[in-house]
């Protein structure tokens, strides 16, 4: 399924911090804003990317991810689109729980009470970014951390830490699987 993507590159940016973040809390898609460190993350990232040659930029609905994304694109003046496949899990009933034993056991593929199954989570970011790779590019995603890890899993990528919020990464394809690359100052 995975090999069903365009093997185009692109960058990726989690959305800046927001005040669930900072407590732990999952948000899944319950919208929380961006938090000040969260918007000086995007304003950061947009200083990474803007002489790059981006032509195109994707987001989430979910608010965070469209606040960050139109701080980046005020830099790179580039054309943005809402992409609805590509927002955060639905966690029903633990939205806004702390993540505990639930949230490994739905890493591990047991379906937590009214959320969304991790087939089908993986199913609707998969055609998300068919769409947005379809473009032509790089293009910069904005999404969520658990869309991120869900998508280096199925296209045969690592990073070798937790998601960072606001920090832009480079993913291109490798001889086996994807190559990523954390952007830094």
């Amino acid at each position: 399924m995975p090999n069903r993507l365009p093997r185009n590159p692109f960058y990726y940016v989690r959305h800046g911090e927001t005040d669930w973040n900072l407590q732990g809390r999952m948000q899944g898609q319950t919208n929380i804003p961006l938090n000040e460190t969260g918007r000086e993350q995007a304003r950061q990232a947009a200083g990474l990317l803007v002489d790059l040659p981006i032509v195109a930029m994707v987001a989430s609905p979910l608010d965070r991810a469209p606040e960050t994304a139109t701080i980046i694109q005020e830099s790179l003046g580039v054309p943005m689109e809402i992409i609805p496949e590509i927002q955060e899990v639905y966690c029903g009933k633990n939205e806004g729980a702390e993540k505990g034993r639930w949230y490994t056991d739905w890493l591990e593929g047991e379906l937590p009470e009214d959320g969304e199954a991790p087939a089908d989570f993986l199913e609707r970011i998969l055609h998300g970014m068919e769409i947005a790779l379809s473009r032509p590019g790089p293009v910069v995603v904005v999404s969520h951390g658990q869309v991120f890890r869900t998508l280096i899993k199925a296209i045969d990528a690592t990073l070798d830490q937790h998601t960072p919020n606001g920090v832009p990464m480079y993913l291109e394809p490798a001889e086996t699987g994807w190559s990523i690359r954390l952007l830094t100052p």
